[in-house]
Formats: C-alpha cells, sequence, structure tokens
C-alpha cells in the first residue's frame, strides 16, 4: 500500500482519540447503564435508602472515567496537546461571566416549568429517592459535576479543539452537534433536538472565551436544576434537611 495515502500527524491522532473516545467511551458507559445485572448487583448489596444513590453515582463515575479521565490522559501522551490547550486556552473573567450568567438565568427558569411535565417526572431526577436529605443532595451533585466535566471535556475539550485545529469552526461546529446529538437520542426526541441549540452557543462560548469553563458550569446548573426542580414538583419525593431523629428506648 502506498504509504502517501496514510499519512499521520498530530492532529490525525487527535482526532481518531477524540472519535474512538465517543464511540468507545459513550456506547461502554451506555450498555453498563441499562444492563440488569448493574442495576441488580447495586440493589441486591446496597440498603434501600443507598440503592439508587449507588447506582445511578457509579453510572456517573464511570462515565466520567471512560469519557474524560482516559481521552485526556491518551490527548497528553500520544499527541502534543495538553490538557491545558485542549479545556483551558485562555481565560478572562469577564467573559466567561457574560456568556455564563445570561445562560444560567434562562437555564433556570425553562427547567422549572419544564420539570412539571408528567413525562419529565418519570424520568428526572435519576436518583428515584423519596426523601432527599443533605448527603443524598451532595452525592448527586457531585457526581454530576465529575460526570459532566468529563463529558464537556471530552466534546467541548478533546473533540472541538482538535477539530478546529484541523477543520476550522464550520466543520468543527458540524461534526461537534452531530456527535453530540447522537448521544442523546436514548433521552427522546426534545432532548436530541434540544442539543443541537445548547451545542451551538456553548460551541461558541467556548471559542470566545477559550476553555470549557461555560460548557461545564451551565451543563451543571441545568442538570441540577432538572433534578431538584423535578423533586420539587414530585408527588412522590421531597427534601428533608432535618435531621434524622434518633429512636429514644
Amino acid at each position: 500500500m502506498n504509504k502517501a495515502l496514510l499519512p499521520w500527524n498530530d492532529f490525525d491522532t487527535g482526532i481518531v482519540i477524540a472519535f474512538l473516545s465517543i464511540g468507545i467511551g459513550f456506547s461502554t458507559y451506555w450498555f453498563q447503564t441499562i444492563n440488569p445485572r448493574t442495576r441488580s448487583f447495586f440493589f441486591r448489596n446496597f440498603p434501600s435508602d443507598w440503592q439508587w444513590v449507588s447506582y445511578i453515582g457509579w453510572q456517573r463515575l464511570t462515565g466520567f472515567i471512560l469519557m474524560g479521565v482516559i481521552p485526556s490522559v491518551a490527548m497528553s501522551t500520544m499527541t502534543n496537546y495538553t490538557i491545558g490547550a485542549l479545556a483551558w486556552r485562555s481565560f478572562n473573567l469577564t467573559d466567561t461571566l457574560s456568556w455564563t450568567v445570561p445562560m444560567t438565568a434562562l437555564i433556570l427558569p425553562l427547567t422549572y416549568f419544564a420539570t412539571r411535565r408528567e413525562d419529565s417526572l418519570r424520568t428526572y431526577p435519576q436518583m428515584r429517592v423519596s426523601t432527599w436529605r443533605p448527603v443524598t443532595v451532595f452525592v448527586n451533585s457531585m457526581t454530576w459535576f465529575l460526570y459532566l466535566l468529563g463529558y464537556e471535556m471530552l466534546f467541548r475539550g478533546i473533540l472541538f479543539t482538535v477539530c478546529l485545529d484541523q477543520f476550522g469552526f464550520l466543520t468543527a461546529l458540524s461534526i461537534n452537534l452531530t456527535l453530540y446529538a447522537v448521544t442523546h437520542i436514548p433521552k427522546g426526541a426534545s432532548e436530541t433536538m434540544g442539543s443541537f441549540l445548547y451545542g451551538t452557543v456553548v460551541c461558541l462560548a467556548t471559542v470566545v472565551t477559550g476553555n470549557i469553563l461555560v460548557a461545564v458550569v451551565t451543563h451543571v446548573a441545568m442538570a441540577l436544576s432538572n433534578d431538584y426542580f423535578s423533586v420539587l414538583h414530585s408527588k412522590e419525593m421531597k427534601f428533608v434537611f432535618t435531621p434524622v431523629e434518633e429512636t429514644v428506648n
């Protein structure tokens, strides 16, 4: 075979890692989330209050490792890209806030009203816990943060940055939106269509600010508000922030 047909450089390696990380990483994450044996393990070995918390927490930590840690390590060791070059090329507080504040201000009321729908309440929050105590809120919030940090590192850090350097903005955006939307297909048509709009905005924010902070913060805000507004609207779930009373013999 003519070696000229197989050019290979740093960009090629980065793109291969990015695409395989989405293909292998996301599919591995997804199939372990729907594996009945995985769910059975947690529901069989953990107390009732922690079955959903441990099960969903495990899923998100797995996603963080598969889509965030492993691709980042691969990129930093197999290419000339550093993690900083992928996720944090520059930072300006004013620019970052000018995107983060209005986006979050828009996300909160939208999720508040969206979570009142019955179809939304059947899905969210993912942790189907009847009593949401401070420790539940903490674990849910931290695992969401880690999962979305890894997720955004892959999509708006690795994939978008490498494609941007190689192909330019419009091609990088098209690739990013297509793969981002595909990962939302299991969540239904509305989230899949919404991913095009949200993905476009955060890709623009990433270019303007030079980092993935806007994508991470707004995505976390969306996930947490979606969960906690769902608890507020639910008839089966509630927040309990008072200490658990000890039984007096």
